[in-house]
């Protein structure tokens, strides 16, 4: 992280917090708490995940390894987080209702941060701001559900994101909870 703009150096954070590329200040890791900008001391039941689901205009064989890779670090990038804390937690591929034979995938994604980092996470899971940051990459996100946080507060993804975006196929236990489709666990 670097606190000015320009040619200066950027500075490590302090033990237990990062920060991404281009921040001006580091935060808390998952597992710690204290201030942004440290310092930050360990902590139980401090984390939570942040879980949406991105619907992909590509297909399966098109999500390749680099294609995840890339979608990850987009990912981190949009939601402002390390790529560490990023995880695709399933992909499922779906034919569109739109379009015969035009497949899209449901990437249930999980971002693992400190509670106070939460609200602010779920908040910019949107195709807005995914496809900014996964433009470069060649990775087109058609929707992203609703998101929530852990004090029920609704995020900013769109009408149009809800409806088209959803966790189908996990099952009873992967369903529990999820009401907008995007769910912070405690």
């Amino acid at each position: 992280y670097k606190a000015s703009t320009g040619t200066v150096t950027c500075s490590s954070c302090p033990a237990n917090a990062e920060s991404s590329a281009g921040s001006v200040l580091c935060y808390c890791s998952a597992g710690f708490t204290g201030n942004d900008g440290g310092p930050c001391d360990a902590c139980f039941d401090c984390t939570s995940a942040v879980t949406f689901s991105a619907t992909l205009l590509m297909s399966i064989a098109e999500f390749s390894t680099s294609a995840r890779s890339a979608y990850v670090t987009g990912v981190a990038q949009a939601l402002d987080v390390t790529s560490s804390t990023v995880a695709i937690a399933s992909v499922e591929e779906r034919l569109s209702r739109r379009r015969l034979l035009a497949s899209t995938l449901a990437v249930a994604t999980t971002v693992t941060v400190s509670k106070n980092k939460a609200s602010a996470v779920a908040n910019a899971a949107t195709s807005e701001k995914l496809n900014a940051a996964l433009a470069s990459s060649g990775i087109s996100v058609g929707a992203v559900s609703s998101s929530t946080t852990p004090d029920g507060e609704v995020g900013t993804g769109t009408a149009a994101d809800s409806a088209e975006a959803s966790f189908g196929g996990l099952g009873v236990a992967g369903l529990a909870g999820i009401v907008a489709g995007v769910v912070v666990l405690l």
